[in-house]
């Protein structure tokens, strides 16, 4: 338990009004100086999972039930004035699309130095020599100049590293990179991916990295949970992930994936549509899109079944363990 930074469990969130599960029962370990990765299509409930970490959903939206332990401590059950203790120091977040996330009229330098107005006792001048050492760190060429621009004179690829800048500020334990490198170019991607390794060798931070990419996963991360429609439906170390998907929607997704190494004329599709948050099948969620389904399929909901080389998958094809 020593090694374990943060805990997930049995999470459910949901909308205030309508009552509706957005995310259902999710389970999720992040140990130290791991990089774990949550992946699925969009809409299935990752980017909540990751502001509900961060207590950062909207007004409309809260956890119904469910613990999410840092450290052992339970957020759920901090005041706000407390949770703002935690957030940019001990946990903290890198957002998609960094020009949104930045403010427009204000220095980037000076975006980076707020995190360590908040959480550190650096007098202004020490705060501005530690900003300019961040942006060196992560790769910003002419920082001292950088550091007087605002983000509509950046690239998305600085822009970027300057969100990683301020993740890295006051030094926290788990960084959330929430699909790092959205609306940038394969080039720019992979080194910003290389950026986050490196923090964590450098750092000794934990990271949970988003994506919709199983390229990313596969060659970032040391365990994997795959989402479809709020739920968790299979998890394993990233090399028995890909070796052996377990899942039908797992499998779909690989089979969907471009492959470089392999010439294929068109790629495969998941057929169906994810099923809305109104109308949630009574079974399995997946059922309708699956070939595999059964009667008891649609009638019945699945557990995560835990298999002999440690992978875990809600699917009734797993139900005896293999």
């Amino acid at each position: 338990m020593e090694d374990i930074v943060l805990q997930v469990k049995d999470v459910t969130i949901g909308d205030k009004k309508s009552g509706y599960s957005i995310v259902d029962k999710v389970n999720i370990e992040v140990k130290k100086q791991q990089i774990v990765g949550i992946v699925g299509e969009s809409g299935c409930g990752k980017s909540m999972t990751s502001l509900a970490i961060m207590q950062l959903m909207p007004v409309n939206i809260a956890i119904k039930e469910g613990q999410i332990l840092f450290s052992g401590e339970e957020l759920t059950a901090l005041k706000e004035k407390e949770l703002r203790k935690v957030r940019g120091k001990d946990i903290s977040m890198i957002f998609q699309e960094p020009v949104r996330a930045l403010h427009p009229l204000h220095k980037v330098g000076k975006q980076i130095e707020e995190s360590l107005k908040i959480h550190t006792n650096l007098s202004k001048e020490d705060r501005k020599k530690q900003t300019i050492s961040l942006m060196k760190s992560v790769g910003i060429p002419d920082a001292e100049m950088r550091y007087d621009q605002y983000p509509h004179q950046l690239s998305g690829g600085l822009n970027q590293r300057i969100m990683i800048a301020m993740a890295i500020a006051a030094d926290p334990s788990l960084i959330i990179a929430d699909e790092p490198t959205t609306a940038l170019d394969v080039t720019i991607q992979a080194q910003i991916l290389q950026l986050l390794r490196s923090l964590r060798e450098r750092r000794g931070v934990s990271i949970i990295l988003i994506s919709h990419d199983l390229a990313v996963i596969c060659e970032n991360c040391d365990y994997v949970y795959v989402m479809y429609c709020g739920q968790i439906v299979e998890e394993a170390d990233v090399r028995t992930f890909f070796q052996s998907p377990k899942h039908p929607y797992t499998q779909a997704l690989i089979q969907a994936s471009p492959d470089p190494e392999k010439k294929i004329d068109q790629l495969m599709a998941i057929k169906g549509t994810v099923p809305s948050i109104e109308n949630i099948p009574e079974g399995c969620r997946f059922a309708e899109r699956c070939p595999h389904k059964t009667e008891r399929c649609t009638k019945v909901e699945p557990k995560l079944y835990e298999q002999n080389d440690g992978t875990k998958v809600k699917c009734f094809l797993f139900e005896e363990g293999r």
